[in-house]
């Protein structure tokens, strides 16, 4: 694991008033085992929101993601590329029983720990019984599509962005919260 530099870490504000509480909205333990870089900007709740107000500060690769539950109550969280196409009734999650839909915000807060518009990984840090499975769109991988390396995620606030490397990313998530990161083939959206 990467260790951060002394201090609290490097902020940059995207055109934004600062939120003071938005950093201490992550688990100490992000700030123990990852490198990374926060944003702060206005809050976004969609990710047309996010590119008008302040992806174009941000480097890194753009990230939707997706609270979804079977008929039978499994719950999965699709992290994806936000120019990647993740149509419900097609994505191939292991152990999904019939069709997938979007969790309530009831769903969100009781699995996660997370309101709506703040949907994000870190929530995974919440959800101690692995009730969740996640799965990561395999294009965080891809030179053409994520030239810097990082991805970008609220953290458990919709007025921040944290930055970090795939890799650091993937590995946070496997021994931190304790669930596996299942790589996802989607297709790009087309023009």
């Amino acid at each position: 694991h990467l260790r951060p530099p002394p201090g609290p870490p490097p902020r940059h504000e995207a055109g934004a008033e600062a939120c003071g509480e938005c950093a201490e909205t992550l688990d100490a333990r992000v700030d123990r085992v990852l490198e990374r870089v926060l944003f702060l900007h206005p809050p976004v709740y969609t990710c047309e929101e996010a590119e008008e107000k302040c992806q174009p500060d941000i480097p890194g690769c753009a990230m939707k993601n997706l609270f979804l539950r079977d008929k039978k109550k499994n719950f999965f969280l699709v992290s994806a590329l936000v120019d990647s196409v993740a149509p419900l009734k097609d994505l191939p999650l292991k152990g999904k029983q019939g069709s997938l839909k979007f969790a309530n915000e009831r769903e969100l807060l009781a699995n996660l720990g997370l309101l709506p518009g703040s949907v994000t990984p870190f929530g995974l840090l919440s959800d101690a019984s692995n009730r969740v499975a996640y799965y990561c769109d395999q294009a965080v991988w891809c030179k053409e599509r994520n030239a810097s390396g990082q991805v970008n995620f609220h953290p458990n606030s919709c007025d921040a962005t944290v930055a970090l490397h795939v890799q650091d990313f993937i590995d946070f998530m496997e021994n931190e919260s304790r669930h596996d990161v299942t790589m996802l083939e989607l297709e790009q959206k087309k023009d």
